[in-house]
Parts: structure tokens; sequence; C-alpha cells
């Protein structure tokens, strides 16, 4: 007689240094840490009640690193319960004012070396991004079928300086190629933007998502564009499933409140702080794998 199927998930416990469990969630043993935290809803970089905040999964006393996966973990195999502690910490980020006679003093300031980020935008005509980052910064500087802008963040006392690349929707695309291509050339993050509002630009965007792979852009982004309209043709859970299965953070913004670029532009400006500190750790050897707690149910 053939026994059942041989259960292949993890119960996954997550619980706060105090002990309070917050969550507890059937999790494939081919998980990696960043999808454990996409079950949980939560980012590890995200603003809580106004402020920021950064998530860590603990195995006891190690931090586990995005891309480690729970079937590499010196545990026993599934189905037994995996306890992970869930650390928060404080993130201090402001906006600094981007007035030209301010930075031109802080460029000259030797005290003060602003750490540069490029990000680019992209996505469907009609997806609204020029007029998003238009209302975000309050200023634009154009070029032939491209605009940059740029914006100061300070974060954690570290002052960084990031140029938001607009790849623009021209008649004429194919004469544009080349600059185009620089949109996306050595950028720290893509955006790709579509409007919530027409579905046709929703199934668009895909086509923009080759940029991400073909650059080896790490953080990637797509935004649902045009939230404040009512006639909403996308929901927010088809947007963010794609954006998950493709390796992308899902946010939904509008022109009239740029709060909400705001804060995806600050999630893409610490993913990509840690970013170097996290590849690091993923190239070290695992120590410390047999801290954790597994117990077989």
């Amino acid at each position: 007689m053939n026994g059942g199927p041989v259960a292949m998930d993890y119960t996954v416990q997550v619980q706060l240094l105090s002990g309070e469990v917050q969550d507890i969630h059937s999790v494939p043993s081919s998980a990696s840490v960043a999808e454990i935290f996409q079950r949980l809803g939560y980012r590890q970089n995200e603003k809580s009640h106004g402020s920021w905040v950064k998530r860590s999964l603990l195995l006891k006393d190690r931090v586990l690193q995005s891309r480690e996966v729970l079937s590499d973990l010196d545990i026993p195999p599934p189905p037994c319960k995996v306890e992970l502690q869930l650390l928060c910490h404080a993130r201090c980020v402001e906006r600094v004012a981007d007035d030209f006679w301010e930075i031109d003093r802080m460029d000259r300031m030797d005290e003060v070396r602003p750490m540069v980020m490029s990000f680019a935008f992209c996505g469907p005509s009609g997806s609204g991004k020029s007029s998003l980052l238009k209302a975000y910064t309050m200023r634009r500087a154009d070029a032939i079928g491209l605009s940059f802008m740029r914006v100061h963040l300070k974060v954690d006392e570290v002052l960084v300086r990031v140029y938001l690349w607009d790849q623009m929707n021209t008649k004429d695309q194919v004469s544009h190629t080349a600059l185009s291509q620089h949109c996306f050339r050595k950028k720290q993050a893509i955006f790709v933007v579509f409007d919530l509002s027409d579905q046709s630009s929703f199934h668009k965007a895909t086509e923009f998502f080759s940029a991400a792979y073909e650059n080896e852009i790490h953080t990637k982004l797509l935004i649902g564009n045009k939230g404040d309209l009512e006639e909403r043709q996308v929901s927010f859970q088809d947007a963010q499933q794609l954006a998950h299965a493709e390796g992308f953070s899902y946010f939904e913004t509008s022109a009239l409140n740029a709060d909400a670029l705001a804060d995806a532009v600050t999630f893409a400006v610490l993913d990509s702080l840690e970013r170097p500190r996290r590849e690091r750790n993923d190239r070290a050897p695992k120590a410390g794998a047999t801290d954790g707690r597994c117990s077989v149910q």
C-alpha cells in the first residue's frame, strides 16, 4: 500500500526577540529568505508608522541573508518547525533641500562627499511617469529623448545624491535607441511605471523588464501610477503578484501625491546601500547555521 505524498514544506514560526509570535506560515524548502518576507507581507526596508525600519530574520543569533534558502541551512529536512526571530532596526531618512546654491555649497565642502546613485524610470506611453517625477522633484532638465533630475537624501548621516533618469517615449523611438540605452546602463535601480487605469499599460510594462535583466540592475521596482483615478482596471493583488514573480518590489503612486514615490525612491536607496554588504555575505562561507532551533513535529 502506497503512503501519502511526502511533505516538502517547513512550518516557519516568526517571533519577536521578546518571544511574541508574529506569524506562522507553511513554506517550501526551496524558499529563500526574501520569499519568506514576501509571504509575511513585509519588505526588508519599509516605512512603518511614519518611520523607516530595516527588518532582518535571525536563526538564533545569526542574521540570514536574502538569498539563503531553507534547504541549505543545517536543519532537519521537512516537515519540521523552524523558529526565526524578527529584528527591526530604525533608519533615519530625510530629504535634503535641492536648492542649487545649497547643493553647490555641499559639493565644495570637503567633509561632505555625497554618495552618487542613478535610477532609471521607464514604462509605456501614457503611464504618467514624467509627471510623477516632476511632482516629486519639482524640477527637470530635458535632453533629446531623456530627462534627468536629482534629489538628495540623508540616510543615517550618509548624504546620497540620486539621479533619476526618465526614458521619454518619443514618436521616433528608433533613432534614440543608443540614447535610451544610456538610461539603463550602470544604474543601481530601475522603476517600471504603468497606468493603473489602463489594462494594456499593465501588460506593456512587462516589455521593459528585460532592461533590468540585460543591464544587471539588481534593485527592481514596479510602479502602479494614477492611483487617484476611480476607473481602476488593475488590482493591487494582480500587480503585486506579477512584481513578485519577476523579482520586483511593488508600489502604487499618484502625481497628485508624490509621497508614495518618495517612499519608493527611499526604498531603492536603502536597498542599494545594503547590496554590497549582502553580496559580501552571500560570498562568505555560511557560519553558525547550527545555532537555529528546529523541532520535528
